[in-house]
Protein backbone atom coordinates (compact mmCIF):
# COMPACT_ATOMS: atom_id res chain seq x y z
CA UNK A 1 0.00 0.00 0.00
CA UNK A 2 1.59 3.05 -1.31
CA UNK A 3 3.03 5.22 1.70
CA UNK A 4 0.27 4.30 4.21
CA UNK A 5 1.40 4.87 7.73
CA UNK A 6 0.72 3.58 11.39
CA UNK A 7 1.11 7.30 11.66
CA UNK A 8 -1.91 7.95 10.04
CA UNK A 9 -4.22 5.95 12.91
CA UNK A 10 -5.45 7.62 16.26
CA UNK A 11 -3.60 8.00 19.26
CA UNK A 12 -5.35 5.19 21.01
CA UNK A 13 -4.06 3.34 18.49
CA UNK A 14 -0.53 4.16 17.75
CA UNK A 15 -1.00 6.98 15.79
CA UNK A 16 -0.38 10.62 15.55
CA UNK A 17 -4.12 11.56 15.13
CA UNK A 18 -6.51 12.54 17.16
CA UNK A 19 -9.71 11.19 14.87
CA UNK A 20 -7.99 8.23 12.80
CA UNK A 21 -7.39 8.39 9.01
CA UNK A 22 -7.76 4.48 8.79
CA UNK A 23 -10.20 3.40 10.76
CA UNK A 24 -11.14 0.23 9.15
CA UNK A 25 -7.16 -0.44 8.50
CA UNK A 26 -7.13 -0.33 12.15
CA UNK A 27 -10.14 -2.45 13.01
CA UNK A 28 -7.81 -5.34 10.32
CA UNK A 29 -4.82 -4.51 12.02
CA UNK A 30 -6.53 -6.18 15.56
CA UNK A 31 -7.66 -8.67 13.25
CA UNK A 32 -4.19 -9.57 12.27
CA UNK A 33 -0.94 -10.79 13.61
CA UNK A 34 1.57 -7.25 14.68
CA UNK A 35 4.25 -8.49 16.95
CA UNK A 36 3.11 -6.85 20.15
CA UNK A 37 1.23 -4.09 20.87
CA UNK A 38 3.98 -1.55 20.21
CA UNK A 39 6.02 -3.12 17.67
CA UNK A 40 7.37 -0.81 14.74
CA UNK A 41 8.14 -1.31 11.56
CA UNK A 42 10.62 1.15 10.70
CA UNK A 43 11.58 3.43 7.92
CA UNK A 44 14.80 2.33 6.59
CA UNK A 45 16.72 5.65 4.37
CA UNK A 46 18.53 1.83 2.69
CA UNK A 47 14.56 0.92 1.61
CA UNK A 48 12.63 4.33 1.32
CA UNK A 49 11.43 4.41 -1.82
CA UNK A 50 8.98 1.58 -3.61
CA UNK A 51 11.53 -0.64 -5.71
CA UNK A 52 13.61 -0.54 -2.44
CA UNK A 53 11.13 -1.63 -0.41
CA UNK A 54 9.51 -4.01 -3.05
CA UNK A 55 13.02 -5.73 -3.09
CA UNK A 56 13.59 -5.72 0.02
CA UNK A 57 9.99 -7.31 1.35
CA UNK A 58 10.84 -10.01 -0.97
CA UNK A 59 14.09 -10.70 -0.96
CA UNK A 60 15.74 -10.06 2.27
CA UNK A 61 18.60 -7.58 0.80
CA UNK A 62 18.49 -3.96 -0.20
CA UNK A 63 19.68 -2.31 -3.62
CA UNK A 64 21.62 -0.39 -3.46
CA UNK A 65 21.22 2.43 -6.08
CA UNK A 66 17.71 4.28 -6.99
CA UNK A 67 16.62 2.69 -10.81
CA UNK A 68 14.46 5.19 -12.61
CA UNK A 69 12.84 4.71 -15.25
CA UNK A 70 14.58 6.81 -17.40
CA UNK A 71 17.09 3.83 -16.90
CA UNK A 72 14.62 1.28 -17.96
CA UNK A 73 16.71 -1.64 -20.01
CA UNK A 74 14.79 -4.58 -21.17
CA UNK A 75 17.56 -6.45 -21.28
CA UNK A 76 19.54 -5.53 -17.74
CA UNK A 77 19.36 -7.65 -14.71
CA UNK A 78 17.86 -7.04 -11.22
CA UNK A 79 19.68 -8.27 -8.23
CA UNK A 80 19.92 -11.88 -10.29
CA UNK A 81 21.85 -13.84 -7.72
CA UNK A 82 18.75 -13.08 -4.95
CA UNK A 83 16.76 -15.94 -4.62
CA UNK A 84 13.52 -13.99 -3.56
CA UNK A 85 10.13 -15.01 -2.71
CA UNK A 86 8.82 -15.23 -6.08
CA UNK A 87 11.97 -18.08 -7.15
CA UNK A 88 10.74 -20.25 -3.90
CA UNK A 89 6.98 -20.06 -4.76
CA UNK A 90 7.10 -20.56 -8.38
CA UNK A 91 9.61 -23.76 -7.21
CA UNK A 92 6.82 -25.26 -5.18
CA UNK A 93 3.97 -25.25 -7.76
CA UNK A 94 2.86 -21.02 -7.20
CA UNK A 95 1.11 -19.05 -10.02
CA UNK A 96 2.93 -15.44 -9.28
CA UNK A 97 1.04 -12.54 -10.33
CA UNK A 98 1.87 -8.63 -9.94
CA UNK A 99 -1.03 -6.22 -10.16
CA UNK A 100 -0.24 -2.20 -11.01
CA UNK A 101 -2.09 0.75 -12.42
CA UNK A 102 0.84 2.33 -13.61
CA UNK A 103 4.01 1.12 -16.00
CA UNK A 104 5.53 -1.81 -14.24
CA UNK A 105 9.00 -0.98 -16.03
CA UNK A 106 8.95 2.47 -14.00
CA UNK A 107 12.28 1.30 -11.86
CA UNK A 108 12.74 -2.20 -13.43
CA UNK A 109 9.79 -3.96 -11.45
CA UNK A 110 8.95 -5.63 -14.20
CA UNK A 111 12.44 -7.00 -14.84
CA UNK A 112 12.62 -7.62 -11.21
CA UNK A 113 9.61 -9.62 -11.01
CA UNK A 114 9.62 -11.46 -14.17
CA UNK A 115 13.36 -13.04 -13.57
CA UNK A 116 12.33 -13.26 -9.99
CA UNK A 117 9.55 -15.46 -10.10
CA UNK A 118 8.53 -15.55 -13.55
CA UNK A 119 5.60 -12.79 -12.34
CA UNK A 120 2.48 -12.14 -14.36
CA UNK A 121 2.22 -8.82 -14.55
CA UNK A 122 -0.59 -7.11 -14.86
CA UNK A 123 -0.49 -3.19 -15.34
CA UNK A 124 -1.76 -0.06 -17.19
CA UNK A 125 -0.56 -1.01 -20.79
CA UNK A 126 -2.01 -5.21 -19.68
CA UNK A 127 -5.58 -3.36 -19.16
CA UNK A 128 -5.06 -1.53 -21.95
CA UNK A 129 -4.27 -4.32 -24.59
CA UNK A 130 -7.44 -6.81 -22.36
CA UNK A 131 -9.96 -3.68 -23.69
CA UNK A 132 -10.27 -2.84 -19.97
CA UNK A 133 -9.43 0.41 -20.45
CA UNK A 134 -9.33 2.71 -24.04
CA UNK A 135 -5.49 3.17 -25.28
CA UNK A 136 -6.14 6.89 -24.42
CA UNK A 137 -7.03 6.40 -20.71
CA UNK A 138 -4.81 7.77 -18.30
CA UNK A 139 -5.40 8.49 -14.29
CA UNK A 140 -2.73 9.36 -11.75
CA UNK A 141 0.05 6.77 -12.71
CA UNK A 142 -2.15 5.29 -15.32
CA UNK A 143 -5.32 3.47 -13.75
CA UNK A 144 -6.81 4.15 -10.47
CA UNK A 145 -7.44 2.18 -7.24
CA UNK A 146 -11.04 1.79 -7.75
CA UNK A 147 -10.31 -0.35 -11.06
CA UNK A 148 -7.45 -1.81 -9.40
CA UNK A 149 -9.02 -4.02 -6.71
CA UNK A 150 -12.29 -4.11 -9.65
CA UNK A 151 -9.47 -6.05 -11.75
CA UNK A 152 -8.08 -8.29 -8.96
CA UNK A 153 -11.28 -9.37 -7.95
CA UNK A 154 -11.78 -10.59 -11.31
CA UNK A 155 -8.19 -12.16 -11.31
CA UNK A 156 -8.79 -14.03 -8.60
CA UNK A 157 -12.30 -15.29 -9.49
CA UNK A 158 -10.86 -16.89 -12.86
CA UNK A 159 -8.12 -18.68 -11.03
CA UNK A 160 -8.39 -22.53 -10.45
CA UNK A 161 -8.69 -23.67 -6.95
CA UNK A 162 -6.41 -26.39 -7.53
CA UNK A 163 -3.43 -23.80 -8.31
CA UNK A 164 -1.95 -22.39 -5.65
CA UNK A 165 -1.20 -18.79 -6.09
CA UNK A 166 0.70 -15.20 -4.96
CA UNK A 167 -1.20 -12.25 -6.24
CA UNK A 168 0.70 -9.51 -5.13
CA UNK A 169 -1.05 -5.95 -5.78
CA UNK A 170 0.71 -2.22 -5.53
CA UNK A 171 -2.11 0.69 -4.70
CA UNK A 172 -1.27 4.38 -5.98
CA UNK A 173 -3.47 6.46 -5.05
CA UNK A 174 -1.73 7.66 -1.94
CA UNK A 175 1.18 8.66 -3.33
CA UNK A 176 2.52 12.25 -3.44
CA UNK A 177 1.52 14.68 -3.84
CA UNK A 178 -1.62 15.36 -2.56
CA UNK A 179 -2.63 11.68 -4.02
CA UNK A 180 -5.58 10.93 -6.44
CA UNK A 181 -8.83 11.66 -5.59
CA UNK A 182 -11.57 9.85 -7.10
CA UNK A 183 -14.89 11.22 -7.87
CA UNK A 184 -16.73 8.55 -5.30
CA UNK A 185 -14.23 9.67 -2.50
CA UNK A 186 -16.19 11.12 0.39
CA UNK A 187 -14.30 14.80 1.29
CA UNK A 188 -14.69 14.74 4.92
CA UNK A 189 -11.24 15.57 5.67
CA UNK A 190 -9.46 19.65 5.66
CA UNK A 191 -7.39 18.45 3.04
CA UNK A 192 -7.45 16.41 -0.17
CA UNK A 193 -4.40 14.05 1.18
CA UNK A 194 -6.28 13.15 4.22
CA UNK A 195 -9.54 12.56 1.83
CA UNK A 196 -7.75 10.23 -0.17
CA UNK A 197 -5.88 8.13 2.69
CA UNK A 198 -9.64 7.22 3.97
CA UNK A 199 -10.94 6.24 1.03
CA UNK A 200 -7.45 3.90 0.18
CA UNK A 201 -8.81 2.66 3.84
CA UNK A 202 -11.77 2.11 2.64
CA UNK A 203 -11.32 0.16 -1.07
CA UNK A 204 -8.86 -1.78 0.96
CA UNK A 205 -11.24 -2.57 3.89
CA UNK A 206 -13.42 -3.87 1.26
CA UNK A 207 -11.15 -5.32 -0.52
CA UNK A 208 -10.50 -7.84 2.32
CA UNK A 209 -13.90 -8.32 3.49
CA UNK A 210 -14.58 -9.53 -0.03
CA UNK A 211 -11.73 -11.95 -0.22
CA UNK A 212 -12.89 -13.14 2.94
CA UNK A 213 -16.32 -14.68 1.19
CA UNK A 214 -14.26 -16.32 -1.14
CA UNK A 215 -13.95 -20.20 -1.22
CA UNK A 216 -10.24 -20.41 -1.64
CA UNK A 217 -10.12 -18.10 1.60
CA UNK A 218 -9.69 -20.07 4.41
CA UNK A 219 -6.31 -21.73 3.16
CA UNK A 220 -4.86 -18.03 1.86
CA UNK A 221 -2.95 -15.52 3.78
CA UNK A 222 -3.28 -11.79 3.73
CA UNK A 223 -0.43 -9.66 4.17
CA UNK A 224 -1.17 -5.99 4.16
CA UNK A 225 1.78 -3.49 4.48
CA UNK A 226 3.06 -0.05 3.25
CA UNK A 227 6.15 0.56 1.64
CA UNK A 228 7.51 3.41 3.30
CA UNK A 229 6.78 6.95 4.45
CA UNK A 230 4.85 9.42 3.03
CA UNK A 231 7.21 11.84 0.36
CA UNK A 232 4.19 14.36 0.93
CA UNK A 233 6.73 16.66 3.00
CA UNK A 234 3.86 19.41 3.28
CA UNK A 235 1.44 17.52 4.43
CA UNK A 236 3.19 15.84 7.09
CA UNK A 237 3.89 18.73 8.32
CA UNK A 238 0.50 17.84 10.29
CA UNK A 239 2.72 15.24 12.04
CA UNK A 240 4.22 16.02 15.40
CA UNK A 241 8.25 16.31 14.69
CA UNK A 242 8.94 14.46 17.79
CA UNK A 243 6.10 11.38 17.25
CA UNK A 244 8.00 8.41 16.00
CA UNK A 245 6.22 7.64 13.02
CA UNK A 246 6.21 4.33 11.47
CA UNK A 247 4.90 1.77 8.53
CA UNK A 248 1.32 0.34 8.87
CA UNK A 249 1.16 -3.60 8.44
CA UNK A 250 -0.86 -6.53 9.65
CA UNK A 251 -0.39 -10.59 8.84
CA UNK A 252 -4.25 -11.98 8.01
CA UNK A 253 -5.02 -15.89 8.41
CA UNK A 254 -1.21 -16.44 9.09
CA UNK A 255 -0.35 -20.40 9.00
CA UNK A 256 1.85 -19.66 11.87
CA UNK A 257 1.93 -18.01 15.38
CA UNK A 258 4.99 -15.94 16.88
CA UNK A 259 6.63 -17.14 19.74
CA UNK A 260 7.51 -13.61 21.47
CA UNK A 261 5.08 -11.66 22.77
CA UNK A 262 7.04 -8.15 23.42
CA UNK A 263 6.82 -5.47 20.72
CA UNK A 264 9.24 -5.59 17.72
CA UNK A 265 11.40 -3.34 16.27
CA UNK A 266 12.03 -4.68 12.72
CA UNK A 267 12.40 -3.01 9.06
CA UNK A 268 11.26 -4.15 5.13
CA UNK A 269 14.09 -6.82 5.21
CA UNK A 270 12.45 -9.14 7.52
CA UNK A 271 9.13 -9.26 6.07
CA UNK A 272 11.14 -11.45 3.31
CA UNK A 273 11.36 -14.59 5.91
CA UNK A 274 8.57 -13.81 8.25
CA UNK A 275 6.20 -13.41 5.04
CA UNK A 276 7.28 -17.50 4.35
CA UNK A 277 6.41 -18.35 7.50
CA UNK A 278 3.07 -16.85 8.09
CA UNK A 279 2.68 -19.01 4.65
CA UNK A 280 3.23 -22.12 6.53
CA UNK A 281 6.81 -22.49 4.89
CA UNK A 282 8.85 -24.30 7.58
CA UNK A 283 12.93 -23.50 6.68
CA UNK A 284 15.62 -24.51 9.60
CA UNK A 285 16.75 -20.46 10.18
CA UNK A 286 16.02 -17.77 11.84
CA UNK A 287 17.19 -15.41 9.11
CA UNK A 288 16.82 -15.20 5.39
CA UNK A 289 19.45 -12.61 3.49
CA UNK A 290 19.13 -9.80 6.58
CA UNK A 291 15.51 -9.79 7.34
CA UNK A 292 14.97 -12.25 10.85
CA UNK A 293 11.93 -14.17 10.96
CA UNK A 294 9.26 -12.48 13.18
CA UNK A 295 7.60 -15.35 14.02
CA UNK A 296 10.57 -16.73 15.90
CA UNK A 297 13.06 -15.80 18.84
CA UNK A 298 16.02 -14.09 17.16
CA UNK A 299 16.22 -9.99 17.28
CA UNK A 300 16.09 -8.66 13.98
CA UNK A 301 19.42 -6.42 12.60
CA UNK A 302 17.39 -3.30 13.82
CA UNK A 303 16.53 -4.45 17.40
CA UNK A 304 20.46 -5.48 17.55
CA UNK A 305 22.33 -2.48 16.30
CA UNK A 306 19.59 0.44 16.14
CA UNK A 307 18.33 1.82 12.83
CA UNK A 308 21.02 4.48 12.57
CA UNK A 309 24.04 1.98 12.75
CA UNK A 310 21.73 -0.58 10.57
CA UNK A 311 21.26 2.05 7.76
CA UNK A 312 24.78 2.63 7.95
CA UNK A 313 26.03 -0.53 7.19
CA UNK A 314 23.54 -0.98 4.62
CA UNK A 315 24.65 1.63 2.79
CA UNK A 316 28.37 0.43 2.86
CA UNK A 317 29.75 -0.62 -0.40
CA UNK A 318 29.81 -4.60 -0.16
CA UNK A 319 32.27 -7.11 -2.25
CA UNK A 320 29.90 -9.80 -1.04
CA UNK A 321 26.80 -8.08 -2.35
CA UNK A 322 28.96 -7.02 -6.09
CA UNK A 323 29.69 -11.30 -6.24
CA UNK A 324 27.03 -12.92 -5.55
CA UNK A 325 23.81 -10.31 -5.98
CA UNK A 326 25.28 -8.53 -9.16
CA UNK A 327 26.45 -11.20 -10.97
Amino acid sequence: MESIEQTYDDINNGGDFEKSLIPNLSRLRKEGINFGAGSSFMASGAMGWTMGSLVAQTAGINIKSFRAQDDFDPNATVIPGAYALGNILEDNGYTNMFLLGSDANYSSRSTYFKSHGDYDIKDVYWAKNHGLISQEYWENWGFEDKKLFDYAKNILSDLKNEQPFNLTILTADTHFYDGYLCPDCEQTEDSQYSNVIRCSDKRVYSFVKWCETQEWYPNTTIILVGDHLTMDDEWSKKIDSDFKRSIYYTILNSATIPQRSDSREFIALDMFPTTLSALGVQYDSERLGLGTDLFKTEDSLVEQYGLEKLDTMLYSPSNYYIDNFLR
